[in-house]
């Protein structure tokens, strides 16, 4: 080992958690229970200079962080420029300190946020080294300018990890992450991948399934591990265990299944030729010791629009069964690849180490090495990953039981039990992560029901579809290749909700809550439909733009909500009436109210001006002046012409200063100023505010009795004094 200084001799990992369990922080620095290290950062780079290998780690720490980002992640520095303009690093900022004291801590890796506690008990591992110089917050007046200064600087954090087969433990807290492979295909990968999976198996009850799965329609035999072949299979109702592959495909992919070739693929099919995703999940299937894998380009025949349609249908199925899903989450198409070697770490600075015990130099030792501003783990990848941005993929991760994800730097497994990571750290350590069965915990049990030997209360309808809603917005985050599969992507997972909801599946919507299905609004701009059809304009997937839902907790049953009479959807194949469809209609009978448009402007926000506010779903061209983002719609009851109607218009706020505020002037409004087209305003439901919900309507031009949805418009006032008439209407 390299030297080390007195100071360094009497820091321990047992020590900083004796300090630990006095008062822990979790990603805070503690007020008292730490380590003194050295009495000012000139004595510690002095210690440094004369060979003591961590000093020499946490000075070149220092040196290797910019001054602007050690200010801007300090919140008490408020010198961002004037005489620190030409600093350059923390190091020097560190030299500017007039106390500069060194103090050591240990802390953990949450994922919550820096806002977040996390308590001793609760946390998976210690894997953090905090060290703090001078004080947490120090005052400084200048009497030159009055101005009151604060010269503190954030705690800067080193990574503790130790060998992947001999983790640390002091008493019951484990004490630093495990080192990873970099390489994604080293066998030390794969046979930690087998371990997750034999443990799954083996010991997760509520991951076992009940029976053994049949295979899908057709399936890749991979073979043994050196064969440089692979072939296409067609199982014809074997039963058997299978895994699947979960990728983006990044554009077109050269080797697919098609009539002309699943006669050769049948035959034999080089590995050689495939893209590297498929090769590495080949591979990975070889070394899980399974016999089977799933790709959709391999597996379905791609010039086929029969088979397809077939095929996507199952896909649910194909997922749900699945032995274990391959999730090639870091890799942007399929060229890519799963089994990367990840760039070497940074060797500045050069890591160093810190024993265990006191009093034991000669180990064992955990090893400290800087900690990257933004690193890798499962929620991360979860959340901005190529993979987590693609349409398709959405239900293939909830669907299937088990993953092996990998990112860019290391594998992980996530099943119903929780989550693992090559790492080590477990669930615990990275609090703020929710997982699926986390977040939409009825609506998985519902899709998966069948698949568990043993047997569960099945959850009411109302929470399966909330959180169907809630699903329904995050998929219009994501992305699709080819925007007509909008609802095929869904339709396995749609399939498999409906043994639950029962009713009928209305192009994204169900009708045991078509009134609820009916409310949902873009989140930002205007709406545009996507073009050519491919669902009717009160559907969410009409759109290719994220969507949000008005909240499904305040809507109520008050007797005069829409009631649905007729339903007509059109499936394009009969097979598959969950996925794409060649035209909709609903036949519903409610109460309307006609509205005329205006296109003028006004600067309103007087309490009681309007009597409902909303926005418009404009298209480009449809009108001269379209609703305008932050122009919202504001309604108001009008009596003219022998007869009552609502009188639209759009609406600024009224500022004061630069703040918003209520407009002491009469608005002015021109009830001659409209537009030539008829509208119609459809209450939807009433809720538990005493509002109404109201779609606004349009006649389809060339029809006598058809409308389209155009707009959404919350009723606040005066409701039932409104001379609202019922109405039959078809919407399409």
């Amino acid at each position: 080992m390299a030297s080390i200084c007195q100071r360094c001799a009497g820091m321990s990992m047992k020590l900083l958690v004796d300090l630990a369990e006095e008062e822990f922080g979790g990603h805070h620095f503690p007020s008292r229970a730490f380590y003194s290290h050295h009495q000012s950062f000139n004595d510690l780079e002095e210690a440094a200079n004369d060979g003591c290998d961590f000093c020499r780690l946490v000075v070149d720490l220092f040196k290797g962080t910019p001054a602007d980002i050690a200010i801007r992640i300090s919140p008490t520095w408020l010198r961002p420029g004037g005489a620190h303009g030409s600093i350059k690093s923390a190091y020097t900022l560190a030299k500017t300190l007039k106390q500069s004291d060194v103090k050591i801590a240990l802390g953990c890796n949450s994922r919550g946020g820096r806002s977040t506690y996390v308590p001793l008990r609760a946390v998976g591992a210690l894997d953090v080294l905090m060290i703090q110089v001078g004080p947490e917050y120090e005052m400084d007046i200048d009497n030159d300018n009055d101005e009151q200064l604060c010269d503190t600087l954030p705690e800067m954090l080193l990574t503790i990890t130790t060998p992947p087969d001999d983790p640390v433990y002091i008493r019951q807290y484990r004490v630093g992450r495990s080192q990873v492979d970099s390489d994604l295909g080293s066998q030390a990968n794969y046979n930690l991948a087998k371990a997750w999976l034999r443990e799954c198996k083996m010991t997760h009850s509520q991951c076992r399934a009940s029976h053994m799965p049949q295979l899908p329609t057709r399936a890749i035999d991979v073979g043994v591990v050196a064969d440089p072949q692979v072939r296409v299979v067609q199982p014809s109702g074997l039963d058997g265990p299978y895994a699947t592959l979960s990728h983006c495909w990044g554009g077109p992919i050269q080797t697919v299944l098609t009539t002309k070739t699943l006669s050769s693929f049948k035959t034999g099919l080089s590995v050689d030729t495939l893209p590297a995703n498929f090769k590495d999940a080949i591979s990975i299937t070889r070394q899980l010791g399974l016999k089977y894998l799933w790709i959709d380009s391999l597996c379905i025949l791609q010039d086929s629009k029969e088979d397809w349609e077939i095929e996507s249908k199952n896909m649910g199925r194909i997922y749900l069964y699945s032995e274990v899903n391959i999730s090639a989450m870091s890799s942007k198409g399929s060229t890519d690849g799963i089994l990367r070697q990840s760039a070497a770490p940074d060797p500045y600075p050069k890591p160093s180490y810190v024993q265990v015990h006191p009093d034991d130099p000669k180990g064992p030792f955990v090893s400290l090495e800087r900690q990257l501003d933004l690193e890798e783990d499962l929620r991360r990848l979860d959340l901005y990953s190529p993979l987590s941005k693609r349409g398709w993929t959405l239900q293939e991760s909830l669907l299937a039981k088990r993953h092996i994800c990998y990112g860019e730097k290391q594998i992980y497994w996530r099943c119903p039990d929780g989550f693992k990571s090559a790492d080590g750290l477990l669930q615990e350590a990275k609090r703020g992560y929710a997982p699926p069965t986390k977040t939409y915990p009825q609506l998985l049990w519902a899709a998966r029901e069948d698949l568990f030997f043993y047997n569960l209360t099945p959850p009411q309808k109302r929470p399966i579809l909330d959180q169907y809603y809630e699903l329904i917005e995050a998929y219009s985050q994501r992305k699709l290749t080819f925007p007509s599969d909008k609802l095929p992507a869904l339709a396995g997972l749609a399939q498999r909700l409906h043994y639950h909801l029962e009713g009928l599946y209305l192009a994204g919507l169900w009708s045991e809550d078509f009134h609820r299905g009916l409310l949902w609004k873009v989140q930002v701009g205007n709406l545009v439909r996507a073009e050519p059809y491919r669902a009717p304009s009160w559907s969410w997937a009409v759109t290719d733009q994220p969507i949000s839902y008005y909240s499904p907790k305040l809507l109520s049953n008050s007797g005069v909500e829409l009631r649905l009479l007729e339903v007509d959807i059109t499936p394009r194949n009969e097979m598959n009436r969950f996925g794409e469809i060649t035209s909709a209609r609903i036949v519903a009978r409610g109460h309307t109210m006609p509205l005329v448009r205006s296109t003028q402007v006004v600067e309103a926000w007087s309490p009681g001006f309007f009597c409902g506010r909303g926005e418009w779903d404009c298209q480009e061209g449809e009108m001269t002046l379209p609703s305008e983002p932050g122009k919202p719609m504001g309604v108001v009851s009008v009596e003219r012409d022998g007869g009552q109607y609502l009188f639209s218009f759009l609406h600024t706020l009224h500022t004061v200063a630069g703040l918003t505020a209520a407009s002491s002037a009469p608005a002015k409004l021109d009830f001659e100023v409209r537009s030539e087209g008829e509208y119609v305003v459809l209450l939807i439901q009433l809720d538990g505010r005493a509002q109404a919900e109201c779609l606004v309507l349009r006649p389809v031009a060339g029809s006598v009795d058809s409308f389209e949805r155009v707009g959404l418009l919350t009723m606040e006032a005066g409701i039932g004094r409104l001379p609202w008439r019922e109405q039959t209407i078809r919407l399409v």
